[in-house]
């Protein structure tokens, strides 16, 4: 039998595989907004009786909130509830069914669950105003369009909808600027720009945009060297090139731009092993083949490409 547009149904073998990767919510909505593709992949129609209760059984697990049945069951356990109130699997359901819980309504405000239209319709509840200025449902619009509300303009300041064109178009609000400079669209361009305004030098000494030639056009900016000589935009050529500056050796040890190969290239340099020893470029190679360098073993158990079967394996 022909469907709609004069297509026929799939083979039942190519209908199995694309019911692997459909669920069951997904044919419902489609059924809704196109009756042509339900035709063409109705699952009841398509389907043995088996391979139909399997979909359903496998997307029941799907949609299962597992960590909720776990805090619902046992209710007595050290949950971190602010945590709790951060994860996604919290939904607002859950927060109306069970009001007799520790919420943490800092963490709830920000959850990416919790919308403006559910806090606007539930002014009972003791919303936090930093969370909810955090919320990455926020947007500004909705900020300047409701003045009375009382945001927080710290917690704005770290919300993922902020740019620095409403930071520039708005320069008198109480923002943090810590936050500011950690902005991901903040480059060496736009703070060279507007050097009048109250960047937070150590932030920015993280900003992996930023060139030598900035930096030593405004050397009596207050930089944290500690920082900016692990920064992933400073190589080992821009350090040679610029021996003048006060480079910190343990965060140049630790630059991920360093490898074993510069270091035993250039034994006359002060290298930090403390530093070295947490430098993504060490493997635990390097150090077999090298022990006589004054490895710190503390420190290079915190090392990223020490595992637990080396560690085990390495006893002695």
């Amino acid at each position: 039998m022909e469907c709609a547009h004069n297509l026929m149904p799939l083979p039942r073998d190519m209908f199995s595989e694309i019911i692997k990767h459909i669920d069951v919510r997904t044919a419902g909505r489609l059924r809704r907004v196109n009756r042509w593709f339900y035709q063409m992949i109705n699952p009841a129609q398509y389907c043995s009786t088996r391979e139909y209760r399997r979909l359903k059984r496998v997307n029941r697990l799907r949609y299962k909130n597992t960590l909720w049945e776990l805090v619902t069951k046992y209710p007595d356990k050290p949950w971190d509830w602010y945590k709790l109130g951060q994860n996604p699997s919290t939904t607002f359901d859950i927060v109306k069914t069970y009001p007799h819980y520790v919420w943490e309504w800092q963490s709830v405000s920000q959850n990416p669950n919790i919308t403006f239209d559910i806090i606007q319709a539930n002014p009972d509840l003791p919303w936090n105003w930093k969370g909810v200025s955090q919320n990455p449902n926020i947007t500004f619009d909705m900020v300047w369009a409701n003045p009375n509300l009382p945001w927080d303009w710290d917690g704005l300041s770290w919300n993922s909808n902020l740019t620095f064109d409403i930071v520039l178009a708005n320069p008198t609000l109480p923002w943090n600027w810590e936050s500011i400079s950690r902005l991901l669209d903040t480059t060496f361009d736009t703070v060279q720009a507007n050097l009048h305004l109250p960047w937070n030098w150590c932030v920015l000494s993280w900003n992996e945009t930023v060139k030598i030639e900035v930096v030593r056009a405004h050397l009596n900016k207050p930089w944290r060297w500690c920082v900016l000589s692990l920064n992933r935009g400073i190589t080992f050529d821009i350090i040679q090139a610029n021996p003048d500056l006060p480079w910190d050796w343990y965060g140049v040890s630790q630059n991920p731009n360093i490898t074993f190969d510069i270091v035993q290239a250039n034994p006359t340099i002060p290298w930090d092993f403390l530093g070295l020893c947490q430098n993504v470029n060490i493997t635990f190679d390097i150090v077999r083949a090298n022990p006589d360098m004054p490895w710190d073993w503390d420190v290079l158990s915190s090392n990223p490409n020490i595992t637990l079967d080396i560690v085990t394996t390495n006893m002695d």
